[in-house]
């Protein structure tokens, strides 16, 4: 009887069921948007960080939670597609898809930089645009891939990014759009939440509460014991830029964050999707690789290889603290260029008038 017993419970190892698939949170979202705050909340609450993470700065002094070969990487994929971290150029899908190499270092990055635990959290600005890439090296390593993405008042970002980076209100609210729009698109129809920076500074459990049931996951660390650690973490510094410095160009992008603010109080109404879709069908032409604009700016990355490449700036230009504001200002005229078109072709779709879009 006992024998039968033990022969029944033994169950050969080839069949035996696999248990539930590990779980990758993938935070994305446009830079200053708080998408650091989230990760580390959900770092707290038990999501396994990247080994290698990059240390916090002066404009972060509480960390980025981002690893540092993911930025590599990430970095690595914008430059072969003639962009960088806060530009709004489109990034080729399919070229991405079908660079195996670079899928190949995305996995491998993934086996090497995470632990072993049932739910990780992998967080970059950059992803953003970049998603199909880091969603087709989960599902290759048998991850289930949800999304958080952070959403923040793009007039708070462009404060943020002007003090920062010396970046205009054009450029930010450029990389705003491409980054915003980019997240939702390439997150829809996936297990997905939106997370406004504001709500987590005001109510992080009520928007964890949300994050858990909108992605079906369960802390790892209960949050009445990560309680102290987390209310320590959120405080109002973390809070670069308010939104009331929203002005000009931030003005013009109110219908696309009025909809997404509503989705990150769970609040979608019919419309929202066309008013997005509406919104990139305005932006096609100029995020395109044939705009004049893009031109423009790979005439500039190129002469900036080349200037790399004889091993140092010329002469006044050697040191990164003159160089990088007179690179941000090329940046900020391109914008200008883009912005004022963007204007003239939304003016041009208000009025209903007939007739062939403007070159870009």
């Amino acid at each position: 009887m006992t024998a039968s017993l033990r022969e029944e419970e033994a169950v050969p190892a080839a069949d035996q069921q696999p248990g539930p698939p590990r779980t990758a949170i993938v935070v994305s979202g446009m830079h200053r948007s708080g998408t650091s705050a989230i990760t580390r909340v959900l770092s707290l609450l038990g999501a396994g960080l990247p080994l290698d993470i990059i240390e916090g700065r002066r404009d972060n002094e509480r960390g980025f939670w981002e690893g540092r070969a993911v930025v590599d990487l990430d970095e690595s994929a914008l430059v072969a597609n003639d962009t960088w971290w806060g530009g709004w150029q489109a990034v080729d899908v399919g070229r991405l898809l079908d660079s195996e190499p670079l899928v190949k270092e995305a996995r491998q990055l993934i086996r090497e930089e995470f632990s072993d635990g049932d739910l990780l959290v992998l967080k970059d600005p950059r992803v953003s645009r970049l998603l199909p890439l880091w969603k087709r090296a989960f599902d290759d390593e048998g991850f289930r891939c949800v999304h958080v993405v952070a959403l923040r008042h793009p007039g708070a970002v462009a404060g943020s990014l002007e003090r920062r980076n010396l970046l205009s209100p054009e450029v930010s609210t450029l990389s705003w759009l491409a980054h915003t729009l980019d997240a939702e698109l390439n997150t829809r129809g996936e297990p997905r939440v939106l997370v406004s920076f504001e709500n987590l500074l005001r109510d992080w459990r009520g928007e964890m509460d949300r994050v858990s049931r909108a992605l079906e996951v369960a802390w790892p660390e209960d949050p009445d014991d990560a309680e102290d650690t987390v209310n320590e973490f959120i405080e109002p510094g973390l809070a670069h830029g308010t939104a009331e410095e929203a002005s000009g160009p931030v003005d013009s992008i109110a219908p696309i964050y009025d909809v997404l603010r509503r989705w990150a109080a769970d609040d979608p109404r019919p419309g929202d999707e066309a008013t997005l879709e509406s919104w990139r069908d305005l932006l096609a032409p100029l995020r395109g690789p044939r705009s004049a604009v893009a031109v423009v700016a790979r005439e500039r990355l190129r002469v900036i290889d080349e200037v790399r490449a004889r091993g140092k700036w010329p002469g006044q230009f050697a040191a990164a603290k003159r160089w990088n504001p007179i690179q941000n200002q090329a940046i900020n005229v391109e914008a200008e260029s883009a912005w004022a078109w963007l204007m003239r072709e939304l003016q041009h779709a208000g009025s209903g008038a007939a007739g062939p879009r403007q070159e870009a």
